[in-house]
């Protein structure tokens, strides 16, 4: 294993630490983009305030909390994480099953986010409220936003897990995006189909398939016994974990800022991302020269 790791970082020392880089910026990005103050212009629509209403600075901080990105978003880091190490440590067939975990669990939250009202409708109904929200209530209605958002996931995961339903081909058609505008090729279906793609194909090592019992049987159970068997470096399987690392954060980040853009109420996901950064994202977020063919989505998003 000591070895196998060895092997992999000299061999993939650049590219890994550019990918480690790139995961990082979108990390921070997604701790940025909970704030308030960034949104606010944009959640209040038309609603006419005054320039220090606290009814409405109030009203937009309640309507985000019904934005549960920022937990998903740390989840899904983490199930990354995992993957790298995998990766490193040549345990080839873990990669694609922590890539499959994070193509669930992003769909599942996507179709219950804008399932829900967006996010100026949310603003509209606490600032109609205003003269009932003193400092206690706010507190009380925060800490209610945030239980009945976690029992509201736990029921669907529930029912998901008794019924089946929906599985992922049924949550991706549920996904419909009304008022963000898509730029140059990036089109929601097509993100919608990388994933059906990339989702079937790393479910072969989820489960017993014909792929799969060939590999055992003709690559692994050999020269020792299974349980104590080493992992050595193999460049090819190597390769393809990485690429399959890249394009499915690339699909991914693509679905997650589109589904961002159309609660918060944003035109395109690049208005969005503008409004977090402050600045022209691709400089602070994608070097189109080195990743543009790494995440064509995102590169088209952004640049």
């Amino acid at each position: 294993m000591n070895r196998c790791v060895r092997e992999s970082m000299h061999h993939y020392q650049k590219s890994l630490d550019e990918f480690l880089k790139f995961a990082g910026r979108f990390e921070y990005l997604a701790i940025e983009w909970l704030e308030p103050k960034i949104h606010y212009k944009v959640v209040k629509g038309n609603t006419r305030t005054k320039g220090s209403d606290l009814g409405a600075k109030r009203a937009v901080a309640l309507a985000l909390q019904h934005d549960v990105s920022g937990l998903l978003f740390f989840d899904l880091w983490r199930e990354l994480g995992q993957a790298v190490r995998s990766l490193l440590g040549c345990i080839y067939e873990s990669v694609p099953r922590s890539l499959r975990w994070m193509i669930e669990a992003t769909v599942f939250w996507a179709e219950m986010q804008l399932d829900a009202s967006s996010a100026h409708e949310q603003f509209q109904w606490y600032y109609d409220q205003r003269d009932k929200i003193n400092k206690k209530e706010y507190r009380r209605v925060w800490e209610q936003i945030h239980y009945t958002s976690s029992a509201r996931f736990e029921e669907r995961l529930l029912f998901r897990e008794k019924y089946r339903r929906p599985r992922l081909g049924e949550a991706l058609n549920s996904l419909t995006f009304s008022n963000v505008t898509a730029e140059r090729d990036l089109d929601p279906a097509r993100i919608k189909q990388n994933l059906r793609t990339l989702y079937s194909e790393f479910s072969q090592y989820s489960h017993v398939t014909l792929k799969t019992v060939h590999e055992l049987y003709y690559e692994y159970l050999h020269g020792d016994f299974a349980f104590y068997q080493d992992y050595g470096f193999d460049q090819e399987a190597s390769d393809q974990s990485v690429l399959n690392l890249w394009n499915t954060v690339d699909n991914l980040l693509a679905l997650i800022i589109l589904t961002e853009a159309e609660f918060l109420g944003y035109s395109t996901p690049k208005a969005f991302i503008q409004a977090v950064t402050g600045q022209t994202p691709t400089v602070t977020l994608i070097d189109r020269k080195k990743l543009g063919t790494r995440v064509p989505l995102l590169s088209a998003m952004v640049g």
